[in-house]
């Protein structure tokens, strides 16, 4: 069946709506063979992202100021499914910590994954689990744009050091520019190497509760009756 259509003739709407119809489908059909729920969740949350980021991208102030993204993470799980508990680290310096700056980050380590290895003194950009058992217990995503191969991103002129820092503008204040002993460039923090990072872990459940919400929340304007501003984000997990 043909997709429908939004007033300005864009399919990503109906695309979310027949992803979240997808994933319900998939949980509560019953499979002799094991399921992967996990891996079908994580491709339609990188989907999903990726669409929900343009379209952040595209409202105007007024718009960005009354949309539910722009809600602070709590302690609590929202209807979201996640809380602010899920952010193990954040050493970005980019105000209060909110759903869509959280959901960059989630697109950037789907969309950008490096080797990833947790065990490194550094860690990269990109997504893993746990590993601590044969079922997954834990998805681990991280957004590290100053690591590069598992190692500090370095420069080999101190303009161009200063032009990075100041281009990104979510390093903290403190932070400084330093030379090592083969005269390249990278950051300090407190006399110690430093490099943003956002890291994330979140359970089965709440990546299901997550990507669900998204579903729902991009799906609004196939709604007849929406108003264009009021959002009711519905959770698919307990």
């Amino acid at each position: 069946m043909e997709y429908e259509r939004t007033k300005e003739g864009l399919i990503q709407a109906d695309l979310a709506q027949r992803l979240g119809v997808v994933l319900k489908q998939y949980y509560e059909y019953k499979l002799e063979e094991e399921k992967f729920e996990v891996s079908l969740t994580l491709a339609v949350l990188q989907n999903l992202l990726t669409n929900c980021m343009e379209l952040f991208k595209r409202l105007s102030k007024k718009d960005r100021k009354e949309n539910p993204l722009t809600n602070e993470l709590t302690k609590n799980n929202s209807s979201w499914g996640i809380s602010i508990n899920c952010v193990t680290n954040h050493s970005f310096n980019e105000g209060k910590i909110t759903y869509e700056k959280i959901f960059r980050h989630l697109r950037n380590s789907l969309s950008h994954p490096t080797a990833l290895d947790l065990e490194c003194k550094y860690l990269s950009t990109g997504y893993t689990t746990s590993n601590r058992s044969k079922s997954i217990e834990n998805i681990i995503f991280i957004s590290s744009p100053d690591v590069i191969k598992n190692r500090i991103k370095t420069f080999d002129l101190i303009e161009k050091a200063e032009d990075w820092k100041n281009r990104q503008g979510t390093f903290p204040k403190d932070v400084k520019i330093i030379k090592d002993n083969s005269g390249k460039y990278s950051f300090s923090l407190n006399s110690m190497p430093f490099y943003r990072c956002c890291r994330v872990e979140l359970t089965p459940n709440q990546l299901l509760d997550l990507t669900y919400a998204l579903c729902t929340y991009l799906s609004h304007p196939l709604q007849s009756d929406w108003d264009g501003e009021t959002f009711t984000i519905k959770k698919l997990a307990a």
